[in-house]
């Protein structure tokens, strides 16, 4: 669905399609990654949701959830192992998307 007020596009919002029981499971793993100590492209997903765009926490963590599911989906697919990236800071992303943006 397509929503569109002024200079706002909003695609779809978050629906409860699906299978009900891995949904749950999905959304416990992202509150267990994101509550665990150490940093991650995940948690730091989370962390800029709740701080910078100021969303609640409960549509941050379904980000962070669905984030998760396309992860495994594609580790699966192509049938390689996670990597995790190198821990980068919230205003050293600002900072590169700023740079790109110019």
């Amino acid at each position: 669905r397509l929503d569109m007020s002024s200079t706002i596009c909003r695609l779809g919002h978050i629906t409860k399609c699906g299978n009900r029981n891995l949904r749950s499971l999905l959304i416990l793993a992202a509150w267990s990654h994101v509550r665990s100590k150490g940093s991650g492209a995940l948690r730091e997903k989370y962390l800029y949701m709740t701080q910078v765009q100021s969303k609640g926490k409960k549509i941050a963590i379904v980000a962070v959830a669905r984030k998760l599911a396309e992860l495994m989906y594609t580790l699966l697919k192509t049938g390689t192992s996670y990597e995790n990236r190198p821990s980068t800071s919230i205003s050293q992303l600002a900072v590169e998307a700023l740079s790109k943006a110019s």
